[in-house]
């Protein structure tokens, strides 16, 4: 392709902000759950929620295809095969990591919590499909009827 066709607005402007606020907005769940996991893990009453470990992969996604579109919709030059690599990798990564981190988090948050002595409040915590929020509390006695999820 020696020519650089003009792009339409939704292409060069659109697309990359939309990549690019998923990809805040993906990586900010992850950072804040993965924080208040940390501080609340001497707590009662501790929330693992595994759907926000799922983010961080996808905001890597969202963030190489975002800056692979603004490299060739801005710059306006064709991208070299090692901006090519670079975004492919890290694509690649984005996926391995929306698959796999999810599971390594949430087993080693259950054999941490489960080897302190806390319990699985089946009343408060759900399951569905393949995420899981599951309620973990101290003192067996804690999990009562206040603490149905809704």
């Amino acid at each position: 392709m020696d020519k650089h066709e003009n792009p339409v607005i939704v292409q060069k402007y659109i697309g990359p902000f939309c990549f690019l606020i998923a990809g805040i907005g993906g990586g900010y769940w992850f950072v804040s759950n993965l924080f208040s996991l940390f501080i609340n893990f001497n707590k009662s009453v501790i929330l693992v929620n595994q759907g926000a470990y799922y983010a961080l992969g996808a905001s890597i996604i969202f963030f190489s295809i975002s800056f692979m579109v603004i490299l060739d919709q801005w710059i306006m030059k064709p991208i070299n095969n090692y901006w090519i690599k670079i975004g492919n990798r890290l694509i690649i990564v984005g996926f391995i990591l929306t698959f796999s981190l999810p599971y390594i988090i949430y087993y080693y948050v259950e054999y941490s919590l489960i080897n302190n002595g806390y319990n699985i409040c089946e009343s408060a915590s759900r399951n569905w499909l393949y995420i899981h929020n599951t309620v973990y509390v101290h003192p067996p006695q804690a999990c009562y009827k206040t603490l149905v999820y809704p």
